[in-house]
């Protein structure tokens, strides 16, 4: 099984040696974010039926974004771009996903690698397991070309902290 290790957080290699503070981001990219990616159950509450995109709509988003000529960037790989000065296709576009939920791994990836799209991951490293992907299935993931990043070790709200803590 992978650990944290395998997949440590860390600046991306695209972006080592750029200080993101200093890029002009004067380009408009939509970013498109998901939670869910997985079949409506009638358990679901109004907060889980917000987030949820059933894999059918999100084939077709995807299929619509791939037919009208979209290319999908990680977040690095957008930043690596713009702080470069190199150009973006005509229609670039982001997708990210929160959380890291098992669904997403079992119906949203396969779909994105159908269309030959990527994404960037926001694990919760500390819940990798049933409900959320575990560290092999974040590998893969990794492996595939998509990019992993950290949504906090346990998703704590963080607005509840002061400057201080969150530092």
């Amino acid at each position: 099984m992978a650990s944290v290790a395998d997949v440590a957080v860390k600046l991306p290699p695209l972006l080592q040696g750029i200080d993101l503070e200093k890029i002009n981001y004067n380009k408009n990219v939509p970013i498109l974010m998901y939670h869910y990616v997985g079949p409506v159950e009638p358990t679901f509450n109004e907060t889980r039926m917000g987030l949820n995109v059933t894999p059918e709509n999100f084939r077709a988003q995807m299929k619509w974004l791939h037919d009208n000529g979209f290319k999908t960037y990680t977040l690095s790989q957008y930043f690596q771009r713009v702080a470069n000065n190199q150009s973006l296709t005509k229609k670039p576009v982001i997708i990210t996903f929160d959380d890291g939920y098992k669904d997403v791994y079992d119906n949203a990836i396969p779909i994105m690698k159908e269309y030959g799209q990527t994404a960037t991951l926001f694990i919760i490293v500390d819940a990798a397991g049933p409900v959320y992907m575990n560290w092999d299935e974040i590998k893969k993931v990794s492996e595939l070309g998509f990019e992993i990043g950290s949504h906090t070790l346990t998703h704590p709200r963080l607005t509840d902290f002061s400057d201080v803590a969150l530092r």
